[in-house]
């Protein structure tokens, strides 16, 4: 079984991982400029996650999960790959981010349900039991992260 797990919502690439990340003002600066004009691909992932991290809050069932991931994670490789995205990579880095949650959610849950022998079966539930609210926080800090982006307030989004 192989699982590409997210990374950290907390921490943008190529910062250090022990100390709180902070925006220089001039980092700010441009990164609001940059954000003025989201590129609407990106606005409406965002909305489309948010939608996906109600319902998964809200109880979904594995069908359920399985179309909307597997609706919505192409759309957000294909915008993370795009000269859209280029620059606005916060935005791209967190849409990713929080799509691979609920992917690595599917396909424990998948695991579990349909793995050749009852042992990886038993060996995917427990694991997708423990780890269930660990990615649903990840996701759902990536969500409100890209939703700040796609509404112009960067300033809080990496600090």
């Amino acid at each position: 079984m192989s699982i590409a797990l997210p990374v950290s919502a907390a921490e943008p690439a190529g910062r250090n991982a022990l100390a709180p990340a902070r925006l220089t003002p001039e980092e700010e600066k441009e990164a609001v400029q940059r954000y003025e004009h989201i590129p609407k691909a990106a606005a409406e992932l965002a909305i489309e996650l948010r939608k996906l991290q109600v319902k998964v809050e809200s109880g979904v069932t594995y069908g359920e999960l399985r179309a909307a991931i597997d609706r919505l994670h192409p759309d957000v490789v294909v915008f993370a790959e795009s000269k859209e995205a280029k620059p606005v990579p916060e935005m791209a880095f967190v849409l990713m981010n929080a799509s691979r949650c609920y992917l690595a959610m599917r396909q424990l849950w998948n695991e579990e349900l349909f793995g050749p022998d009852a042992l990886q079966r038993g060996a995917a539930g427990i694991c997708r039991l423990h780890s269930a609210e660990v990615l649903r926080s990840t996701a759902a800090a990536n969500v409100s992260l890209a939703r700040g982006l796609a509404e112009g307030k960067p300033e809080g989004s990496f600090t």
